[in-house]
């Protein structure tokens, strides 16, 4: 169904050319599945994109979108708040720790990055520092399509044609790279080298999604944030993907026990239902934007559906759900028994080199030239499952909704197993004959 359409638009980071051949027009969800418009039923286990947590069809969320549409649908967030915004406010101060209690709404997550960046700069700005406007990233990192987002993005091919990016941002190697280059020891190095009083905050993902989900040695974010507490540094994490049950706490703060001046939270804190952002920020942080008019002090920075009150409603439905459904101690019991039924199916398959999860945030590793990455890549996708990669990383993502049941997950482990298999024999097919 209108395909003739699909020329009139653009889909994000793919070839048009190639994608028109062979689209995915999806129709409609239900729980982890979705369908295409031939009727293809497709489980859907990457949630969307590291977005629908609760999976497709939640009526919890959809009648609390439907209820909030009968009170007020837009608040001007210039001259007033609404009451949804402030109930969701109230419920993340829950359930961050004391200290942190202010919420900047947004519509989604390169925005709540971009807040991050100014409210560290503005606020090193108001506190006698101004000499401290850098930030320190981490090369690997995807933070975000926005300009200062993309500045702090460590990835050339998104940065690269749009180069000259923003001044000021300054790349590290993360920890998982070869050769140690990218130890606690290098950030330091980088920091010193740069003069500490020069750099306003270093941004960082608790899990690395998009470098192929890795985690942080034992011991990295509690030197990241010793380094940032010696220097005065504003410590942000980059929790557009991790928070709210992605790796089976709220936030991906909670797993790794290290807390950050400034969480930006995103995807899933609607489950996709409606678009919410927000940076959540330290009381030192927050109290230097407040002030008389004569002082002047505001955060200078606003957007237009940021704190929605539809968005608010569906965010509120989802922390319930998430709750009362106890969702978080799901994550963590599907993503052990997908790892380890993905590790029981890579027995025997030498160009499968590592397995990881993280709550629900499982990857596998593949060591195979490019072009047989690719054609594993077909291999997999025919299987009716929607995953991120393997190519070109040679690394495969999955992310299913947090309320997959224990069949369904199996059921994933075997579509994958097949498509395995599949390329295999497809190899083994094109594999001249021994002399």
């Amino acid at each position: 169904m209108h395909e003739a359409a699909l020329s009139k638009t653009l889909v994000d980071l793919v070839q048009m050319q190639e994608f028109e051949r062979n689209p995915l027009i999806l129709e409609r969800g239900e729980g982890v599945w979705v369908w295409d418009q031939h009727g293809r039923k497709i489980m859907d286990s990457i949630s969307g994109v590291f977005v629908v947590n609760l999976g497709h069809q939640n009526r919890r969320v959809i009648d609390a979108i439907d209820d909030q549409h009968g009170r007020i649908a837009f608040a001007s967030p210039t001259m007033s708040t609404n009451e949804r915004m402030l109930e969701l406010a109230e419920t993340i101060d829950s359930l961050t720790p004391p200290g942190m209690t202010t919420a900047k709404f947004h519509s989604g997550g390169s925005e709540a990055i971009e807040a991050a960046i100014k409210a560290a700069r503005q606020y090193h700005l108001q506190s006698g520092s101004p000499g401290k406007y850098k930030v320190i990233s981490r090369y690997g990192a995807y933070h975000g399509a926005t300009f200062g987002a993309l500045s702090a993005t460590g990835i050339a091919m998104f940065r690269t044609p749009f180069e000259p990016l923003a001044p000021g941002f300054v790349h590290v190697p993360p920890p998982h790279a070869p050769g140690g280059i990218g130890s606690l020891e290098a950030m330091r190095y980088t920091i010193e080298a740069e003069g500490p009083d020069t750099i306003a905050a270093v941004i960082l993902e608790p899990v690395m999604n998009m470098a192929g989900a890795w985690e942080p040695p034992l011991g990295y974010l509690e030197g990241v944030r010793d380094l940032c507490d010696q220097h005065g540094i504003v410590l942000i994490y980059d929790e557009i993907v991790t928070a709210f049950g992605r790796l089976g706490e709220w936030f991906g703060a909670d797993h790794f026990g290290v807390w950050p001046d400034i969480s930006c939270v995103g995807k899933g804190i609607t489950g996709g239902y409606a678009p919410l952002s927000a940076a959540i920020m330290r009381d030192h942080i927050a109290e230097s934007f407040r002030g008389t008019r004569e002082s002047g002090r505001m955060f200078r920075h606003g957007i237009t559906y940021g704190g929605n009150p539809i968005s608010c409603s569906a965010a509120l439905a989802v922390i319930a759900e998430i709750s009362d459904r106890s969702l978080l101690d799901a994550a963590k019991q599907m993503g052990k028994r997908l790892s380890e039924g993905l590790s029981m199916v890579a027995t025997g398959y030498e160009f499968v080199t590592g397995i990881r999860a993280t709550g629900l945030l499982v990857a596998v590793d593949f060591d195979l030239p490019a072009e047989r990455l690719g054609r594993l890549g077909e291999n997999l996708r025919s299987q009716a499952f929607l995953s991120f990669g393997p190519y070109p990383s040679g690394v495969m993502r999955l992310a299913p909704p947090l309320t997959i049941t224990p069949e369904e997950v199996d059921q994933l482990v075997e579509m994958v197993a097949a498509g395995l298999r599949t390329f295999v024999g497809t190899s083994l097919l094109e594999s001249p004959p021994p002399a």
